[in-house]
C-alpha cells in the first residue's frame, strides 16, 4: 500500500508492505532514532532480517515501511 502525504508544502510517499517487499524498494536505511541515514548494504540486510525472522519467531507480525520525499509537483 502507498499514499503521497503532504505537509507543510513537502511531499512523501509512504510505502507499507511485506518486509521483503519493502526491502527490494530501498537502498538506505534510518537508524532507529529516525536521525541518520546509510546505505543499505548485505550487512545491514543480514542484521534487518534477523530482527524481522526473531520476531516472527515470537509471533508478533512485522511490517516494512518505507518514504521517499517527492516533488510538489509530482
Amino acid at each position: 500500500m502507498s499514499v503521497l502525504v503532504e505537509r507543510d508544502r513537502q511531499r512523501m510517499l509512504v510505502v507499507k508492505g511485506s518486509p521483503e517487499d519493502v526491502l527490494r524498494l530501498c537502498a538506505n536505511y534510518e537508524s532507529r532514532d529516525g536521525g541518520a541515514s546509510f546505505p543499505l548494504d548485505g550487512a545491514a540486510l543480514l542484521r534487518i532480517r534477523q530482527v524481522y525472522e526473531d520476531l516472527s519467531r515470537e509471533g508478533f507480525r512485522v511490517l516494512g515501511i518505507a518514504r521517499h520525499d517527492v516533488p510538489a509537483d509530482h
